[in-house]
C-alpha cells in the first residue's frame, strides 16, 4: 500500500502530513540551510523517493571523469554514474570495486594502475567489492583472469551466491564492526544490508598532506522498494551514523559520485589544481549531518511502502557557547535544531584541564548555564554536551562544542568580577599597545579607547566601583 500524497484527511476536515512528508521534510530541514547539502545529499539521496526524474537522468550520464588524485593515496577511475576507487598502500595497489564489466577494466583500470607505477614492486594486491551489483562487481573476473587465483576478492556473503569470481566472504549477518587489511591498509566494514543482501560500508583511512583521516565508504544507495529491504536499509543508514561518531570520520567516498557530490569534489579539485583545502574533508559535525539527512531519505521511503510505518524524525542539533562565555564568570551553551531551541534538555559542562564540570538544563531558549562557577583559567579547554534526547516522534541528536576560555571582556584581574582596578586599567591602557583578545579591549574593536572604560564602568556594580 503507497502512502504517496502528501496530505491526509484527519476528522474535522483538517488535513495532516503523511509521515513520508514529514520525514522529507525534516530532511530538508537538516541541511540547515547548507546548499551543497540541499543539492547534493538531501536532493540525491531522496530522489528514489520524491524526485524520479532526477533519478533517471542520473543513470544515463556515463561520460568519463579524467583520472583524479583526491588523496595523497587515492584516485578515482570511472565515470560520471560510477566508479572505482585505487588505494595506494605500503605493499602496492588495492581497488574500491571492479568497473562494469571487461572491457571498462581494460580500458581504465589497468591503464589507471600502469600510469601510477604498478609492477613487481608495486603489484595490484586485493579488491573490495561494496555490493554485488554488475556495475560494482562486473569486472572483478576480468582481474581474477589478470591476476591469478590467488588475487583476493573480498564481498559481503550476502551477494556471494553464483559469482563466479570466487570472493572472500566478509559476513553479511555479522552487524559489527569487522576488520581486515587490503593490501596493507586496514578496514573497519559495517554490514549494510538493504540495498542488497551482501552491501558492507566501511571506514576508510586515507592521508592528506601527510595526515590521516577517516572517510565513511558508503555501500549502497538505491533505497529497496519494498518493506523488509527498506526497513534494513534504514537499519543500516542509522548504524553508519554511528560509525561515523565512533571513528570520528570526516567525510565521504561513494563508488557513485553523482550521488555524494564526489563528481563536484572532484571538479573543484581539477579545476584548482590542487587539494587544498581538500573538497572531501567536511568535518565530522557536517558528516553526522550528512548522515541524518540519509536517515530521513530512508525512513521517507520505509514510509512510503508501509502505510503503517511510525518512525521518528531524527532532528540535527548544534550546541553553541554563549556571549562572554566560557570564561571565568560565564559557563553557559545554548542548544538548538532547526526546529527551534531544544528546552528542558541537560548540557554536561566539562573542564579539560582540571576535570571540574557541571550539568545544566536548558530554558525555554535552549540556554544551559552552569549556576555556580566552574574554576577556569584563561586557556583552559571547556566542553559542552548535549547528550541527545527522544520520544515517540523525535530524535534530537546529540552535540558537542568545545572552546577555550578566554578572559571575561572588562575583567581584565581575571577574578571574576569587574571593579575599580579593572577601570584603573583600561583608563591606563587606553591608546598603548596590548596583547589581541584582552579583556582590555571590552568591545573587541582592536583598540583601547574610553569607549571600553565607558562600557566596563556600566559593567561594574555600585559596590565594586564606589568610590
Amino acid at each position: 500500500m503507497l502512502a504517496t500524497a502528501a496530505l491526509t484527511a484527519v476528522p474535522g476536515g483538517a488535513f495532516a502530513q503523511s509521515q513520508r512528508d514529514i520525514h522529507l521534510e525534516a530532511a530538508t530541514r537538516n541541511t540547515g540551510g547548507d546548499k551543497f547539502l540541499k543539492d547534493w545529499t538531501r536532493d540525491r539521496y531522496c530522489m528514489y523517493v520524491d524526485n524520479p526524474a532526477l533519478l533517471a537522468e542520473i543513470r544515463t550520464q556515463r561520460a568519463p571523469v579524467p583520472m583524479t588524485q583526491i588523496f595523497d593515496d587515492v584516485w578515482f577511475v570511472g565515470f560520471q554514474n560510477v566508479g572505482q576507487f585505487i588505494l595506494k598502500n605500503s605493499t602496492g595497489f588495492a581497488l574500491v570495486d571492479t568497473l562494469n564489466n571487461t572491457a571498462d577494466v581494460d580500458a581504465y583500470t589497468v591503464p589507471a594502475l600502469q600510469s601510477l607505477g604498478i609492477g613487481p614492486q608495486s603489484p595490484l594486491v586485493g579488491a573490495y567489492i561494496t555490493h554485488g551489483h554488475g556495475d560494482h562487481d562486473g569486472g572483478a573476473s576480468r582481474l581474477r583472469s589478470l591476476y591469478g587465483p590467488g588475487f583476493p576478492i573480498y564481498l559481503g556473503s550476502g551477494d556471494a551466491a553464483g559469482k563466479t569470481y570466487a570472493p572472500i566472504q566478509l559476513d553479511s549477518s555479522n552487524l559489527g564492526y569487522q576488520s581486515f587489511t587490503l593490501g596493507g591498509r586496514p578496514l573497519t566494514v559495517l554490514a549494510s544490508p538493504g540495498h542488497t543482501p551482501g552491501t558492507m560500508s566501511a571506514i576508510v583511512p586515507v592521508r592528506d598532506n601527510g595526515i590521516e583521516h577517516k572517510l565513511l565508504m558508503v555501500g549502497g544507495t538505491a533505497i529497496p522498494m519494498n518493506i523488509a529491504a527498506s526497513r534494513g536499509y534504514l537499519s543500516a543508514v542509522e548504524r553508519m551514523y554511528q560509525a561515523a561518531k565512533d571513528f570520528n570520520a570526516v567525510g565521504t567516498l561513494h563508488p557513485h559520485g553523482i550521488i555524494d557530490g564526489g563528481n563536484q569534489h572532484m571538479a573543484d579539485i581539477n579545476a584548482r589544481g590542487s587539494r587544498t583545502a581538500n573538497p572531501y574533508i567536511i568535518g565530522n559535525e557536517k558528516l553526522l549531518r550528512t548522515v541524518a539527512i540519509m536517515r530521513q531519505c530512508g525512513a521517507a521511503q520505509v514510509a512510503q511502502v508501509d502505510a503503517t510505518a511510525q518512525d521518528p524524525v531524527w532532528r540535527v542539533t548544534s550546541i553553541a557557547f554563549d556571549a562572554e562565555s566560557p570564561s571565568p564568570s560565564r559557563i553557559a551553551a545554548r542548544v538548538q535544531s532547526d526546529w527551534g531551541p531544544v528546552a528542558n534538555q541537560e548540557v554536561t559542562f566539562s573542564v579539560g584541564n582540571s576535570g571540574a564540570s557541571c550539568t545544566a538544563r536548558t530554558n525555554a531558549d535552549g540556554l544551559a548555564a552552569c549556576g555556580s562557577r566552574l574554576s577556569v583559567s584563561p586557556r583552559d579547554e571547556v566542553k559542552a554536551v548535549f547528550a541527545g534526547s527522544s520520544n515517540a516522534e523525535y530524535v534530537d541528536l546529540p552535540s558537542v562544542r568545545s572552546a577555550l576560555v578566554s578572559s571575561l571582556a572588562c575583567d581584565v584581574d581575571s577574578n571574576g568580577s569587574v571593579n575599580r582596578n579593572d577601570i584603573s586599567a583600561i583608563m591606563a591602557g587606553i591608546g598603548k599597545p596590548f596583547r589581541a583578545g584582552s579583556a582590555l579591549d571590552a568591545d573587541g574593536d582592536g583598540k583601547v579607547t574610553a569607549s571600553d572604560a565607558r562600557m566596563c564602568t556600566q559593567r561594574c556594580s555600585k559596590e565594586q566601583c564606589a568610590l
